[in-house]
Formats: C-alpha cells, structure tokens, sequence
C-alpha cells in the first residue's frame, strides 16, 4: 500500500533505510522501500549496498545521472503501491511515528508535506550558513506553511497519490539545483490540488558547507534566470518565489544597473561574510538579488 521512495547522490541512506524500515514493518499495510541511486561515487555505492539484506528494499543503480526531477518520476514509476512517500537521502527521522503518521492519510486522492527541520544545537561554523538558512527560512510549522501551500512545497518530505504525479510529473528540463519544488507545487495548484501540511517532520542533517552552499545558491539563481526567460513557464510562476518578485521590481523600477554595479563593487566583502558564516539573512537575500541582476 506504501511506497517509500528515496533518490541518493554520494550520500549513505544505511541508518536513513534501518530507521523507516523498523517502523514500516510494524504498520498494518504492505510496504516497499526504493533507494535509486543516480550515479553516486564507487565508495557510496559499497555502503549503500547494505541496504539490500532488508526485507522489501530494493537498491537500484540507474546508468546515467538523471537529476533531481527525472529521477523522482523514475520513482514513481517504479514504485508498485498507491501511496508515495518521497524524501531526500540527507534526511534523519525524528519521531517514533513518523510512517504511522502519514499511514493515517493514505486513505483517497492524498497530498500531504511533513515538513523540514534542522537541529537546535549549532553545527560546525563552517556550515553555520546553511544550518542558520534553514532554521530561519525552512523549519516552517504546519500552520504557516498552510497559509500558502502550494507555494511552501517541499521535494524534502511528502505523501502523494500516484495517481497524481503519474499525472503531473516533475519538470524534468530543470536539471539544476532549486526550483523544481516550487514549479512542482504551481502545476498542482493549476490542476486543482492542494496540498495539506503538517508537522511530521524529518532533519535536514546534510548540510553544505558555506562556500559550498553560496556556490549551489548561485547555480540555482542562474536557473531561476533561465526560467523567467522560458515562455513554456507560466508567468504566474514566479509570484511564488520571493527573488523572483523582488527582481520584477527591479527591472519595472529601472534599478537594475544600480544594484549591479553595487554588487559588483561589494561582492568580495559580502562573498566572504557569508562564508564567514555569521552574515544576517538579509544580507544573503542582497547577495542573491545582486547576482540575479549580473545575469544577462
């Protein structure tokens, strides 16, 4: 009845699997757990491959990388029951009824997000950006999220019907970090479903480290860029997605060369506090809207 789904890139899913695979045993349903992994180092592929002793687990090894969305609609397409549970392999459960939890919904056409959570204790200062990132901008409670659900959806932790990304798969033409989430949850929103969330959180615990993060931050601004200039994208789009607003003000208020030659002019100082680590949001959302607005 349920099938827990889990994309992995050089990533160990061993703890991650033996932590689903106790609870999953002990729910009143048939289950499968699916690791796919898209083309991990040899030394990832050794360990994960533990994951194969336990029972209703399989381990696949596609042959050519497939990105964040293809990979998710290979999932699905794999997966043998009505019930999807996906998640990110850097996840960590952190309730004793977390399947349980979502057990509880898979009854009709269901939609549901968990959510995301980060540690409380501080992590090492070299990933202090990511971890502050999340705590401030992603561990969300349930009644937040609900108050724009479609825009506050996450690839990280969710229960969908088959029946539904079957036939509303993932974009695959966004092979880059970021946004697939976000334009996975508009076309839901377009075709009528919305989508419920609680708190039935799982740990984001893999985190980048910062020089790493503002790196993936980049490409994922480049995308975001590549996308507004896509006319397959609806234009609506991009009113979920706050750099995206803020960058349409700019270019309708003719700010863009200004906030360019600014950023331009402070990047390295600013490049630095952030991978210093202890730099505010705002300054990070500065950088962001910046290097939107060297792109051309």
């Amino acid at each position: 009845m349920i099938s827990i789904l889990i994309p992995v890139y050089n990533y160990s899913v061993v703890k991650l699997v033996s932590d689903l695979h106790a609870q999953a045993i002990a729910l009143p349903c048939p289950f499968e757990i699916i690791v796919a992994d898209d083309c991990s180092d040899a030394e990832y592929i050794e360990q994960n491959a533990a994951i194969e002793k336990f029972l209703n687990v399989r381990y696949i090894q596609v042959s050519e990388n497939m990105g964040r969305a293809r990979i998710r609609n290979f999932l699905a397409h794999e997966a043998q029951f009505q019930y999807l549970i996906f998640m990110d392999c850097d996840a960590e459960v952190c309730s004793d009824t977390f399947l349980q939890t979502y057990y509880t919904y898979c009854t009709n056409t269901v939609l549901v997000c968990g959510g995301t959570a980060y540690d409380s204790q501080k992590t090492e200062k070299n990933k202090m950006l990511r971890w502050r990132y999340g705590l401030q901008r992603e561990q969300i409670s349930a009644r937040q999220r609900n108050t724009r659900p479609n825009a506050s959806f996450s690839t990280f932790n969710f229960l969908i019907s088959k029946s539904i990304i079957i036939q509303i798969p993932f974009n695959e033409s966004i092979r880059e970090y970021g946004h697939e989430d976000t334009l996975f949850g508009f076309e839901l929103h377009k075709h009528g479903y919305k989508i419920l969330h609680i708190d039935n959180q799982l740990i984001h615990k893999g985190l980048d480290e910062n020089a790493v993060f503002v790196e993936k931050t980049k490409r994922a601004i480049e995308g975001l860029f590549t996308l507004l200039h896509n006319p397959a994208i609806d234009q609506a789009f991009f009113s979920d997605i706050t750099l995206a607003r803020f960058y349409s003000k700019v270019i309708q208020y003719r700010l863009r060369t200004c906030i360019k030659l600014i950023f331009i002019l402070t990047q390295p100082l600013i490049k630095a506090f952030l991978i210093g680590g202890t730099a505010p949001m705002r300054v990070f959302d500065f950088f962001k809207l910046g290097y939107m607005c060297t792109l051309s």
